[in-house]
């Protein structure tokens, strides 16, 4: 009696398909969040393990414990995202980004605090114009702390962000696909070609039987 395998055969590649395809669309839209503070600010960039950026997603910037939302802001075009927190706020937050869908991408990042009180230069400017006839009085030249914390910033800052741009183009590279990822979608599709073969092999057996 001739066994008709064909349902069987496709019965077997859809069970297939439902188990890896859903399994293989969730690690390429797995989302990724980039984030550090700055001032009270929390900057950072979202996106997905193929690269794409995550655009117009919902950021929020939870409190460590209790999970109250501290900062509320949306990713741009690009992905990137910039969230005004309270500065009092100086504790361990997580940021986490909305995809849609079920996408959740979350880091913790530990805010840095930023004292203004800091000495940072109490420097005094002094000139003296000595001459034979008067003694000019000191000119004393206060720079304010505040200034010179801006200036510091702001050398930083441009310091700073281009490395922050290359660690970001890096964990993209790195959350791509890798080698074992894809010899395993190699194998998957010669294991469905085997089974193809086998199933062939067993419905031209069972014609030459007859």
């Amino acid at each position: 009696m001739r066994v008709n395998r064909a349902p069987l055969f496709f019965a077997v590649i859809l069970a297939l398909f439902v188990i890896v395809y859903p399994a293989t669309i969730a690690t390429a839209h797995k989302l990724n969040v980039f984030a550090y503070s700055e001032d009270s600010s929390i900057l950072g960039e979202a996106y997905f393990n193929d690269g794409a950026p995550a655009k117009n997603c919902e950021v929020l910037v939870k409190a460590e414990g209790d999970g109250s939302v501290v900062g509320r802001g949306w990713t741009d075009e690009d992905g990137k995202f910039s969230v005004n927190i309270d500065p009092s706020n100086r504790k361990i937050v997580t940021v986490v980004v909305d995809g849609g869908m079920g996408h959740l991408g979350r880091v913790n990042i530990n805010l840095s605090s930023f004292d203004n009180s800091t000495n940072m230069s109490d420097s005094n400017f002094i000139d003296k114009l000595p001459t034979e006839e008067e003694q000019i009085e000191n000119l004393v030249v206060t720079l304010d702390e505040k200034e010179i914390a801006s200036i510091v910033k702001s050398v930083l800052r441009s310091e700073i962000e281009p490395l922050h741009a290359e660690i970001i183009q890096l964990r993209k590279e790195l959350s791509k696909p890798g080698f074992n990822q894809i010899m395993g979608g190699v194998g998957y599709i010669f294991g469905l070609i085997g089974i193809a073969l086998w199933f062939k092999k067993g419905s031209g057996d069972g014609h030459d039987k007859r």
